[in-house]
């Protein structure tokens, strides 16, 4: 991210997003990132599967509790 010093600056970006040269992000806007996106190669296959097994184990747990 980068900091403008001078509000033409920014009027110049915005009237270059509108000829369709580049896209200004503004602060409050984020991107929607799924979270299997997010954390793509952050469990190893093995891991993975161990904590696959761990979830689904205690979600069998808690419906009979429920």
């Amino acid at each position: 991210m980068h900091q403008l010093k001078n509000d033409n600056a920014l009027n110049l970006l915005y009237d270059l997003e509108k000829m369709d040269i580049l896209n200004v992000i503004r602060e409050n806007e984020t991107e929607k990132i799924s979270i299997g996106e997010k954390f793509a190669g952050v469990f190893s296959k093995k891991d993975s599967d161990s904590l696959k097994a761990h979830l689904k184990n205690s979600r069998e747990e808690l419906d009979r509790f429920i």
